[in-house]
Formats: C-alpha cells, sequence, structure tokens
C-alpha cells in the first residue's frame, strides 16, 4: 500500500514526537511537511522535515492525504475550520476543547462536512489494549466495574468507557480531592537531576452510568512516576483483570488465572531487533504490534496506532476515534472535575453530538 502522505502542524513537544513516529515508520507514512506559525518556530524542524510558514503555504505546494493538528485547543479552531474548508482531513489532538460550551460550538462550527478524528492514544497502549481485548471478548461476563489510574481527564475516561463496553449513556458522578506530597519523577525532558518534593492534588471519583460503574483515582504527579504503579482493574461477573492477571471463569466450578506476557525480540542472543511482537495470555495473542519490527516506545505504538487508523478513515472514512467520542470523554472528565469543586453529585447527560 502506498504510504499515507501526512503533515504536521504545530512546532512544540508533541508535533515533534508525531513527527518521530512518522519518520520512524516510512513504509507505511510520508512527511508531508511541517507547518510553523513563524519561520523561527519552525527552525528546529528543519533537518527532519520541509517546514512550511502557514497552511497556506503548505497546500500551495503539496496536497497530504491527511494533516496532524498538533497544537493547543484554544489555537485548533481557525486552522480546523481552514481544512475543513479545504477539504482536508484533520487528526485532532486531545482534549479538542477545554469547556462544554467550546465543545457544543466546535460541533455547531464544523456541521457535517468536516473530516475530523482524534488523536486519543491510551486505549491503544498494548498493555491496555490487551486488556480491553479480553475484557471485549466476553471472558469476563457482562464487565460491570472498571477502576483506572493510568492517566488524566478525558485519557483516562476513553479507557473507562471501553472497559465497560459503554457508548453515550448518561449517569452520575461525585468527586473528591485531597492534597499529598510525592518526590518528582521524570518528565518530558527525562530523569530529575536532583530530588524535589512536589504537592500532589488527588482526584477520586465514582461514575455510576445506571448500574455500571466507573472509578477514578489520579494525581497530578502521578505520571511517568517512577514509585507510582498506572493501575487498571476490569471486573465481570465471571472473572477480573488486575495488576497483569486474569482471573475468570471456565465454568462455575472451574476457575482459572493467567498472566499477560509480553513478548520482545533483542534479548538474550536474539539479534532480530529490539521491539515488541505483541502479548501473550496462556496460548493466545491478546495483543499483536502491527509496526513490528520498528524501535517504538508503548506510547509511540499507541500513537502509531492513531496515525493508522487515521490513514484508513482517509481512504475509507471508517472512523476510529471520532470527535464525538473525544467530546463525550472530555466532557465526562469536566464533570468529574465539577463534582470535585462543588462536593456534590453531578449529572451527566446525552449531549448535541451524540446525534
Amino acid at each position: 500500500m502506498t504510504p499515507a502522505r501526512v503533515a504536521v502542524v504545530g512546532t512544540g513537544w508533541r508535533a515533534g514526537f508525531v513527527l518521530d513516529i512518522l519518520l520512524a515508520l516510512p513504509g507505511r507514512f510520508e512527511v508531508a511537511g511541517v507547518v510553523a506559525r513563524s519561520a523561527s518556530s519552525g527552525r528546529p524542524f528543519e533537518r527532519r522535515a520541509t517546514v512550511f510558514v502557514g497552511l497556506e503555504s503548505l497546500l500551495s505546494a503539496q496536497r497530504p492525504d491527511f494533516v496532524v493538528l498538533a497544537v493547543a485547543p484554544e489555537l485548533a479552531r481557525e486552522p480546523l475550520l481552514f481544512l475543513r474548508d479545504a477539504g482536508v482531513p484533520v487528526l485532532l489532538e486531545t482534549p479538542p476543547a477545554a469547556a462544554l460550551d467550546e465543545l457544543l460550538s466546535l460541533h455547531r462550527e464544523l456541521g457535517t462536512g468536516a473530516f475530523v478524528q482524534v488523536a486519543e492514544q491510551y486505549h491503544l497502549q498494548p498493555q491496555i489494549a490487551a486488556a480491553l481485548a479480553v475484557a471485549d471478548s466476553g471472558r469476563l461476563g457482562r464487565v460491570d466495574e472498571a477502576r483506572v489510574s493510568l492517566n488524566h481527564g478525558c485519557h483516562a475516561m476513553s479507557v473507562m468507557r471501553r472497559g465497560l463496553g459503554l457508548g453515550f449513556e448518561g449517569g452520575v458522578v461525585t468527586a473528591t480531592t485531597y492534597s499529598t506530597s510525592i518526590i518528582a519523577g521524570p518528565g518530558r525532558g527525562g530523569a530529575p537531576t536532583a530530588e524535589q518534593r512536589l504537592g500532589a492534588v488527588t482526584t477520586l471519583a465514582h461514575l455510576d452510568f445506571d448500574g455500571r460503574h466507573g472509578f477514578y483515582d489520579w494525581s497530578h504527579q502521578q505520571n511517568r512516576s517512577w514509585i507510582r504503579e498506572p493501575r487498571l482493574l476490569l471486573r465481570g461477573d465471571r472473572g477480573e483483570i488486575s495488576g497483569g492477571m486474569v482471573r475468570h471463569l471456565e465454568e462455575f466450578d472451574a476457575p482459572a488465572e493467567e498472566a499477560f506476557r509480553r513478548v520482545e525480540a533483542g534479548q538474550g542472543t536474539n539479534l532480530e531487533g529490539k521491539y515488541l511482537r505483541g502479548i501473550r495470555l496462556g496460548g493466545e495473542w491478546a495483543y499483536r504490534n502491527a509496526f513490528a519490527p520498528a524501535r517504538l516506545l508503548d506510547d509511540e505504538i499507541a500513537v502509531a496506532s492513531c496515525l493508522g487508523g487515521m490513514a484508513r478513515y482517509a481512504r475509507t472514512g471508517e472512523e476510529f476515534y471520532s470527535l464525538a467520542e473525544a467530546s463525550q470523554d472530555q466532557y465526562l472528565a469536566l464533570c468529574i472535575g465539577e463534582a470535585a469543586r462543588s462536593g456534590a453529585p453531578v449529572r451527566f447527560d446525552k449531549q448535541s453530538w451524540v446525534g
């Protein structure tokens, strides 16, 4: 298949992260260019891609199959509408907007003529994707409980909804916060260079989707921490996934217990390369890495899955994470924030993006 031609709009950390993944997969993607707001902001990207100042400059020289809009939500509206009018499919960063009224306004302005998907990758990370695939297989029975402590806000909601098998259902959320402290871990720039004690506000929330229950547990300093383990528990009437283990009933009186096992090349005397093959559960693949043998981190594999899904969407119209889904996950995250601030239950209902 011909590689998808992709342009990246933005010159921040996220734009560079996406660009590196595109360049690591030359058989799948071809970089059409990077769009900067100015020549100076685009200069750090010149060694890796052609830099265009402004979308007009890009589209006068190139016709990408899709554009990755890697800018902050408050800067996304104008280029998004420009690309809609130009008929160019857009992979939009998360979250798509910062408040409910902005989400609703965005849907009204875009209308039905926009070709937009959203780059939410957390449910596509290999370990999480493996757990969600097992839950979706029916092995756990009906999943009525998901406890998510993986990432903040809309990212956690994308995993929670999929773990529970939910769409756009309404419900009620209650939430609380408390403060502790933690020694800082690595950030986007790498490992810490000195010990630093930081304040950490933890949010705990319970989302009741009419009898199906989601529990959200997140501390502001948890992401990338060396001493805070990401946690996902999915619990059904026939089994559960927790701590890398699947415990379930093969029959009502025949319990089984299996562990997820990562299968990686490049270990011991294996000289095939350094990459993830996939994740096994017993004698089956729970997850296969579609981008092997590229040497990618788990989060890079997940973002590559977004890019691959977007390439397919641009060709066929098959959605993989729509603006409506992204809006729903951001809406739930906003409701958690409101419930935590007010100390009172908050009702969430179907919004206009459901259709």
